[in-house]
């Protein structure tokens, strides 16, 4: 995205993508893990917005997203050598932002990232910090936003298949230095990796849960539909059984070639045509 489309239409002015368009105030901080496609992210983006419902207009929604928003022509200073002072941490902590998205697959990508897992960090830490208005992590897929019940059942089992043995303290950063200032971070919250582990399990096993109850409202809405359907055949009287029906096309059959004896076997008759064959049964 960055070398097809923002830094092509950057290039002369040397400005982030969002400072180029016209900036925003952030409602939601993006957390995401940068090699996922990009069908993907704006499909799973755009579930959002239309859930969120914080706005006349879900377009009219802003989100905070790392390659728009960092000016690309100068990444050192947007990143900085502190994560405290970096721009995902500025933006996480901006006053107006209402929680953090995390576009999540089956695999959880996500969260074998060192950064994603600072912005963990930090969602939760404003989640208690400021539990009025901020939303904390919503968790989303190209279906829906699993908080709210809404995704596939492949992702939903595939995210409980890679959380059983997922552990955050491997997370990886592609450079070692923001790996290990991040790991430094968790370790002074209190309980270090196994808390941030068990809130992370948790929250992804209760936006399981509400997939879970949701699938199987859907489920026993067919089941009841497909019950009605059947009891309203049943009132106005049950379909006569396959044998049933051949007998009374085979009559029907003999009744006709009795009233009408021109017809003959492999002849033309009053613009009909009757083939021929050996016995009446042969024709139904």
């Amino acid at each position: 995205t960055s070398k097809n489309l923002i830094r092509p239409v950057t290039q002369q002015e040397q400005l982030s993508y969002s400072e180029f368009v016209g900036p925003s105030h952030v409602l939601y901080f993006v957390s995401h893990y940068w090699g996922s496609q990009t069908r993907y992210f704006v499909d799973s983006i755009q579930k959002h917005a239309q859930q969120a419902r914080v706005q006349n207009d879900w377009r009219d929604i802003s989100y905070w997203i790392c390659s728009f928003s960092n000016n690309q022509w100068n990444l050192q200073d947007e990143l900085s050598t502190d994560c405290e002072e970096s721009s995902f941490y500025l933006a996480l902590r901006d006053d107006q932002a209402r929680g953090t998205v995390m576009v999540l697959d089956e695999k959880a990508l996500p969260l074998t990232r060192s950064w994603c897992l600072f912005e963990l960090l930090q969602t939760f830490l404003l989640r208690d910090e400021r539990a009025q208005e901020f939303e904390g992590l919503s968790l989303c897929t190209p279906v829906g936003v699993l908080s709210k019940g809404a995704a596939g059942v492949d992702i939903a089992m595939g995210l409980a298949q890679r959380l059983a043995v997922l552990d955050l303290k491997d997370a990886t950063a592609s450079k070692a230095e923001d790996k290990d200032m991040i790991d430094d971070r968790v370790r002074s919250m209190s309980g270090g990796f196994p808390a941030i582990n068990k809130i992370v399990r948790l929250n992804i096993r209760d936006a399981l849960l509400r997939v879970r109850d949701s699938f199987e409202a859907d489920f026993n809405g067919i089941v009841a539909a497909l019950d009605h359907c059947s009891e309203s055949c049943e009132s106005v009287g049950e379909p006569p059984p396959a044998d049933d029906v051949a007998s009374e096309a085979a009559a029907e059959m003999r009744t006709l070639l009795v009233a009408a004896p021109k017809w003959k076997a492999g002849t033309r008759s009053s613009s009909k045509w009757t083939p021929a064959c050996n016995s009446i049964d042969e024709v139904v």
